[in-house]
């Protein structure tokens, strides 16, 4: 009765208890005692030394949906050192989701993952961190995931950034980033990190917990329970923009034009989670560079 986040999120949490669980038999039929190496270019890139195992977690089409987005996130990964054990849950079969325990890390690239997340660190103490390589977010989410490797200590690496002062003096634009919490979260905190004004809202997932999505004392990130509220939100931003002498630009599922306030600029974001398949040919690869800077031209 919720949204597709806890729906969703239930389900990845459902598989990784019917792997787990003891007694169920099968992570050990189904690794054979080991998982293996991978040979599909998801280890470390030549002449990188290896800096741990990584799950990524929360990889469903609903927020991912074009084509180049799981391998863009598995490039990210190895690219940054890391060998990638499993993908929850597009494009690995049960054999390598079963392999997750061996894991150092969990990345967290939805919300959608974080149930998952949750149990495999009560389940096995593997920490997580929560963000999507995008823009100037990328080396950022890297260094969290080393951090939080050597801590131990879960977050959501996007808080951080989105905390961070930024200098938008000759700044035409305000940017509302509106979707999907861990994304929207990315999204903003990448802007912010230039030196714009930025600001995300989740507009799902409203049972997420702060170390996801801040409920209260985060003027940077607001939750939202529906579309009036969102429209209201829209409504302030956009006043306050206003009186900086600046537009309110949205970043969003190109169905927000309809409640948008007059002059706001989208940048068009569909997300499969919201508006169907009505913009199938433009879902983004946010994580490739050259779509992510043509965006925000």
């Amino acid at each position: 009765m919720y949204d597709y986040v806890r729906g969703a999120g239930l389900a990845l949490e459902a598989l990784a208890e019917s792997l787990f669980e003891s007694g169920s038999g099968w992570a050990g039929s189904l690794c054979g005692g080991s998982a293996g190496g991978r040979s599909d270019g998801s280890g470390p890139s030549p002449g990188r030394s290896a800096k741990g195992k990584v799950n990524i977690l929360g990889v469903t089409p609903l927020d991912f949906a074009a084509d180049t987005c799981a391998e863009s996130l598995r490039s990210f990964a190895a690219g940054e050192g890391w060998e990638v054990t499993s993908v929850w849950a597009m494009g690995d079969p049960l054999k390598r989701l079963a392999a997750a325990p061996e894991a150092d890390l969990n990345l967290v690239v939805s919300s959608v993952g974080l149930p998952a997340a949750e149990y495999l660190h009560r389940r096995f103490g593997i920490p997580w961190t929560a963000g999507v390589p995008v823009g100037a977010f990328r080396p950022v989410l890297a260094a969290a995931m080393e951090e939080v490797k050597a801590s131990g200590n879960c977050r959501a690496a996007y808080l951080e950034a989105l905390g961070a002062d930024p200098s938008p003096a000759g700044e035409r634009f305000e940017t509302l980033a509106v979707g999907e919490a861990v994304l929207c979260g990315s999204i903003a905190a990448a802007l912010r990190l230039k030196g714009e004004e930025a600001y995300a809202a989740a507009a799902a997932g409203t049972h997420l917990p702060d170390q996801i999505a801040p409920l209260t004392g985060a003027d940077q990130f607001a939750v939202c329970l529906g579309e009036e509220e969102v429209e209201d939100l829209f409504r302030r931003r956009a006043a306050i923009a206003e009186s900086r002498g600046r537009a309110l630009r949205i970043a969003a599922d190109p169905m927000y034009e309809w409640i948008a306030p007059e002059g706001a600029r989208m940048v068009r974001i569909p997300q499969l989670a919201f508006s169907g398949r009505v913009y199938r040919n433009q879902f983004p690869d946010l994580m490739n560079a050259e779509i992510w800077r043509t965006l925000w031209e």
